[in-house]
């Protein structure tokens, strides 16, 4: 060897890079995900870091929800007669209606993209312990997650602000996470559906035919979503008893259609999604 190529040598040998465990990660994903495989925890643990380490996405998350906690602590300052039980009902619905669409835009964005990057090391994956339909349930997890924590925090902060009773505040809890599941499902489905291979920047893989398709998707799902909460509450206002009483056994009924669509669509997105995703070859 030449004298350049020991100098060289001699030099990369004396750097001893430090390596961080990333423990505070790795203690979070166990505590919110102890109830998985360990392989499908360190799969989540890699998207986890994967996140943490992306300051596109975590900031802008931040800020949205973080508008969003802002204005629900701000709601007994507005300039509305929120002491009717009806005015209460309607905010409660305009909330609900302004956390969805931020998730549809969020997961649009993303989600979507998951699947789509992780098809550049497709050979890695095949190695992996786990089947790619878990991979893509393990995806949805996490996803379903960590919006799920954002909104269900910011959509309890409204209804406790508002004063709604305890059947509202629940009902409108559960529709709020009916809606976040459908829309991760409904990401991470279309993402490996649509995958766009050969291509590492998010934003371009979201703004593709595939991730335009999800955001529509996403959007229409949303309005059929809100659009049976408006009818559960129109029902309730008419009888008197929006926002500030039990509700009906009608209301009971309509509200477990709206939350069993939101699973249908999940599942049924997993699953066409990983249908196409197992049959990827890279």
């Amino acid at each position: 060897a030449s004298w350049s190529d020991a100098y060289n040598r001699a030099q990369h040998g004396r750097f001893t890079p430090t390596l961080r465990r990333g423990w505070v990660t790795e203690i979070v994903c166990f505590t919110l995900f102890f109830y998985m495989p360990r392989s499908l925890r360190m799969v989540i643990l890699k998207d986890l870091r994967g996140f943490v380490r992306d300051a596109k996405q975590w900031t802008q998350m931040v800020i949205m929800f973080g508008l969003l906690v802002i204005y629900a602590l701000n709601l007994q300052r507005l300039p509305l007669d929120i002491g009717g039980a009806a005015m209460r009902g309607l905010i409660a619905f305009l909330n609900l209606t302004t956390i969805s669409l931020i998730l549809a835009t969020f997961t649009s964005r993303f989600v979507y993209p998951l699947l789509s990057l992780e098809s550049q090391q497709l050979w890695l994956v095949g190695l992996l312990p786990v089947k790619r339909m878990q991979l893509l349930v393990a995806k949805f997890i996490f996803a379903a997650t960590i919006t799920g924590l954002a909104s269900l925090g910011v959509m309890a902060l409204a209804v406790n602000v508002l004063d709604l009773s305890p059947s509202w505040a629940r009902l409108h809890l559960l529709i709020c996470g009916g809606v976040c599941v459908g829309l991760c499902g409904l990401a991470v489905g279309m993402g490996a559906r649509f995958p766009v291979l050969g291509q590492r920047n998010p934003a371009r893989i979201a703004s593709g035919f595939g991730g335009t398709f999800n955001l529509i998707a996403s959007m229409l799902f949303v309005f059929i979503e809100m659009g049976g909460v408006a009818l559960l509450s129109l029902h309730e206002v008419m009888a008197g008893a929006s926002g500030g009483a039990s509700l009906s056994i009608r209301s009971y009924v309509l509200g477990a259609l709206l939350i069993a669509f939101g699973l249908a669509i999940a599942i049924a997105s997993l699953w066409l999604g990983g249908r196409r995703f197992a049959r990827l070859e890279v």
